[in-house]
């Protein structure tokens, strides 16, 4: 927007923010401040730390900015006298009045992406409403010539799932669903799938589907994976970005690896057919049915098992391939540091 005025205050959205999260999500970021939560799975962890940090260092820059007006007034004012007494500028200079008040932005390996905190209100189909603070959607019941040309209204997170944590996993409850058939896609694609398809049918998307409980990647043909599910179910979807596998359960219960190789910048997704449909999705604001601390938990001892094992070996300096090939599969978001006899292991 170009400057119609000599307003000192900055936007919201004002680049001396924009160093903490990429530049294309600076339209949730007054959302996110005030809902900003950590899931319980990755406390502890490196990357939440760093996440804290950024949240800090914007609330503080957010301060700074707010109070940076009322402070240049006042010493403008105590100045007045004297800068009236000196010799005007050069006819070359005037209108530079600018205060730049704006910080240094931070470097770039500074940046932490965000978490999700609810659905996106633009990355969606216009048929479904955004509610509850942004963690519900309903399809309405109302839909433009156009909607229903479509098979079904998706829509994306307003942030993608971060990749640093090793681990991202979230759930959708079913509030309302139709009797009759119907079909409501739950899983994650990229940013250029289209939001007229359930996910899963789209390359760059994987979902669990509810009316057949298969699982679908990047394809119409679907395999078959888990129980069907409806209202009042729980379906959860997790990522372990260290293996690229993706996993889903249902009230509480783990149904086992439904995708490989799974990569990329993915979003949390959902699509529903059924004027009526209504989800709501829990990013970690809440309690997991799915105990994905537990699971966090034993694997981390099976790592330290693993990581025994090795260093147990008659010549500690020497690692075997097969033996780090177990590490990775893993669902736990650590990083390792191999040196000569010691093998050290932290959140990343």
């Amino acid at each position: 927007m170009e400057p119609s005025s000599r307003n000192t205050q900055l936007p919201s959205f004002s680049s001396a923010f924009g160093s903490l999260v990429p530049p294309e999500q600076n339209h949730s970021m007054n959302k996110q401040s005030d809902s900003f939560f950590i899931p319980s799975y990755l406390k502890g962890s490196i990357y939440a730390q760093k996440l804290g940090e950024a949240r800090n260092k914007k609330n503080s820059a957010q301060n700074d900015c707010h109070s940076a007006p009322t402070s240049q007034s006042s010493s403008r004012s105590t100045n007045k006298n004297s800068a009236n007494a000196q010799t005007k500028l050069a006819p070359s200079h005037r209108g530079m009045t600018y205060d730049l008040i704006e910080k240094i932005p931070c470097s770039e390996n500074e940046r932490v992406p965000p978490l999700p905190s609810g659905w996106s209100s633009d990355d969606k189909q216009p048929a479904l409403e955004v509610l509850s603070d942004g963690f519900e959607l309903k399809l309405s019941g109302q839909k433009s010539d156009r909607e229903r040309e479509h098979e079904s209204c998706a829509a994306r997170a307003d942030y993608p799932m971060p990749s640093q944590g090793g681990i991202y996993y979230f759930e959708v409850t079913i509030l309302a669903r139709k009797k009759e058939e119907s079909s409501l896609g739950i899983g994650f694609s990229s940013k250029k799938v289209p939001l007229t398809r359930l996910p899963g049918w789209e390359p760059e998307s994987w979902a669990y589907h509810g009316d057949d409980g298969n699982s679908y990647s990047s394809q119409i043909t679907g395999r078959t994976y888990g129980p069907p599910f409806g209202a009042s179910d729980t379906i959860g979807c997790g990522i372990n970005f260290r293996a690229s596998t993706a996993f889903f359960t249902k009230n509480g219960v783990d149904l086992g690896v439904a995708f490989r190789e799974v990569k990329g910048k993915l979003y949390p997704s959902v699509g529903m057919k059924k004027p009526g449909e209504h989800i709501r999705v829990n990013f970690g604001q809440s309690p997991f049915i799915f105990d994905i601390d537990g699971m966090m938990k034993v694997s981390l001892i099976s790592l330290m098992l693993i990581l025994n094992s090795i260093t147990s070996q008659e010549n500690p300096g020497h690692i075997y391939n097969h033996d780090l090939a177990k590490i990775p599969s893993l669902i736990v978001p650590f990083r390792f540091i191999i040196s000569w006899r010691r093998i050290f292991y932290s959140y990343p």
